[in-house]
């Protein structure tokens, strides 16, 4: 009979050391649970702020890019305007020169030809006189 006490015995510490181990493993998959989706957790938000900050820069650099494109634009427009006006100033310059050079051309051809015509007036002068 004492064989079978001390087998229920040691049976029954065999027992309490398996349930206490399985209760120790069951709370500590437990807490390595919560500690998984805590991290989980913390993960999910460190890439939504991550994300957020990589939107926010790209949001950045496409709004200093559109700025700088717009200033080069607004300048491009500016100079392009600039020089339309020093065009067109410079042809009307030109055409200005081309009709003063046209009437004073007239002007030494209507003088010469007054010139020959007092000289041809003398020639006849000086033929019918002599």
């Amino acid at each position: 009979m004492e064989t079978i006490y001390f087998s229920l015995g040691i049976a029954s510490v065999v027992v309490t050391v398996i349930a206490v181990v399985a209760v120790w493993a069951i709370v500590k998959v437990l807490k390595l649970t919560t500690q998984l989706r805590n991290l989980e957790q913390s993960w999910n938000h460190g890439m939504n702020d991550v994300h957020r900050d990589i939107t926010m820069v790209q949001r950045t650099i496409e709004n200093g890019l559109d700025n700088r494109f717009r200033d080069v634009d607004s300048s491009f427009d500016t100079l392009s305007r600039e020089l339309n006006e020093r065009f067109n100033n410079m042809y009307r310059d030109l055409d200005n020169v081309n009709r003063e050079s046209e009437n004073r051309a007239d002007q030494l051809n209507r003088y010469i030809d007054s010139r020959i015509d007092k000289l041809s007036v003398n020639k006849k002068k000086e033929t019918l006189a002599a």
